[in-house]
């Protein structure tokens, strides 16, 4: 009788010990999101520094190096809406996991078997699959739960300047430990942190938004009085077949952001793949260590880039005065064109830093404002395929600016070309923004004016036409 007293008392304590666990596990619920992301993603550039390296060792020229990138960029692209989608029937964790043994199974293929450098054709995509597993889901499930609590806007941001920060690190350690420990030894970095992460991941969803109550003072981001002006006549209702001004507005928005997102990727893209090219020929360095000085700076150039790109994340959680604002969007692609004109002519390397940041601050500003329209979406089941789609669309416009600047750049004999490429396509996004927002308004406005849903239809129509001009 006494034994199995005793027996009860220790499993109750076991039991409380358990909730007590669990519950602090909860509460620090977002530190396990931010730590995951930032330590995935450090595990996954760290694998990408060390993939050239191997590939060269193995007599790579640059057209095989030419088609592992396309190879990267063509999958992740295929990948991401595919696995949006299923992020959205099944649960987060599951498709975290297979992604975080998928990448350890590559790295350790990639250690012990890869011996040529056709085999990274297949290996690449085997990669891509992982991470197109890991992060449209985690984006979305961070966006949801944050959602339901009341501060989806500073909690979404913040988690951005993790992943960022971990890119910066896992592209800064991994080219140096693979100087030093050799590119298949130093491997076993990324496989331990994805293990980590396999692990810190939350196992469970915490309650949807639809499903939540919505505390006091929710601060969602088109809540804050941010309708444009061309909005406020359209008042169509949701339950006669017609979507709501609000959502109407995001979707407006997240269609603009798509074509930001692709356009600004592409920049950033030139950059990172051509720029080295132009570096050599102008002589570009900060410091002279020989054959290495080029390869130096634009490793700096970009960790410049990248570290602005994090401190805008950081900063902007703080207000939402950035959201559903045209004129923000055209600035920053007009801002990315004189960046490209700038790269193109300036020699200075400290000048040439400050426009990196300037480009690091306009990729913050591209990627914040596409996740946050995605997940504003009207259908709570779209949020995942729509941030998956935004994912996709940074690896096309990665694969798709550098592709066409490097055939214009071999036909023409200017390396300068590649970025009057870049510099054109993006002052030709600002046009195509603001006739889709112009198309698409009046094509609602005709819908709801033919459903009845405007009062005095003919006494409306002189004074929207003036307000939309």
């Amino acid at each position: 009788m006494v034994a199995s007293q005793g027996a009860q008392c220790a499993n109750q304590r076991l039991r409380l010990w358990a909730a007590a666990a669990a519950a602090a596990l909860e509460r620090v619920r977002f530190a396990r999101y931010a730590v995951a992301a930032l330590l995935f993603n450090g595990a996954e550039f760290f694998w990408w520094v060390a993939v050239p390296v191997i590939a060269v060792s193995f007599g790579a020229n640059t057209v095989q190096l030419g088609v592992i990138d396309t190879c990267t960029c063509l999958s992740y692209s295929i990948y991401c809406p595919l696995a949006g989608l299923l992020g959205s029937k099944l649960p987060p964790f599951i498709l975290v996991e297979v992604g975080c043994i998928t990448f350890v199974a590559a790295c350790f293929v990639e250690m012990f078997f890869v011996s040529k450098v056709w085999h990274f054709y297949w290996l690449v995509p085997l990669v891509t699959a992982a991470e197109a597993a890991f992060w449209p889901v985690t984006q979305t499930v961070v966006g949801i739960e944050s959602k339901a609590k009341g501060h989806m806007h500073q909690t979404l941001l913040r988690f951005s300047a993790f992943w960022s920060l971990g890119k910066t690190t896992g592209l800064s350690f991994g080219g140096f430990l693979s100087s030093r420990m050799g590119p298949s030894l130093c491997l076993i970095i990324p496989i331990a942190l994805t293990v980590v992460v396999a692990f810190i991941f939350p196992t469970r969803q915490a309650k949807p938004a639809a499903e939540a109550e919505t505390p006091a003072g929710d601060n969602l981001i088109f809540h804050d009085n941010k309708v444009d002006r061309a909005f406020r006549k359209i008042e169509c209702r949701s339950d006669a077949g017609y979507i709501t001004t609000v959502e109407f507005q995001n979707n407006m928005f997240l269609a603009c952001s798509w074509v930001l997102q692709f356009t600004v990727c592409g920049c950033v893209g030139v950059v990172h793949t051509l720029y080295i090219t132009l570096i050599r020929e102008k002589g570009i360095m900060i410091l002279d260590v020989g054959k290495d000085s080029s390869a130096l700076f634009l490793g700096v150039f970009m960790g410049c880039v990248f570290a602005a790109q994090s401190l805008v994340f950081f900063a902007s959680s703080f207000s939402t005065v950035w959201t559903y604002k045209r004129t923000l969007m055209y600035t920053a692609e007009m801002l990315i064109a004189l960046c490209q004109l700038t790269i193109s002519v300036l020699s200075n390397p400290w000048l040439l830093l400050c426009v990196a940041g300037l480009m690091g601050v306009v990729a913050g500003f591209s990627f914040e404002s596409c996740l946050i329209y995605s997940l504003n979406s009207s259908s709570a089941r779209s949020q995942g395929l729509f941030v998956g789609v935004s994912e996709a669309l940074i690896a096309g416009g990665t694969f798709v600016f550098p592709l066409v600047g490097g055939i214009l750049a071999k036909f023409t004999g200017d390396l300068r070309v590649p970025y009057w490429f870049a510099a054109s396509v993006a002052i030709s996004a600002i046009i195509l923004q603001e006739a889709l927002y112009r198309v698409i308004y009046c094509v609602q406005l005709r819908r709801c004016a033919a459903a009845s849903r405007l009062p005095d239809d003919d006494a409306e129509a002189p004074q929207q036409g003036t307000e939309m001009a």
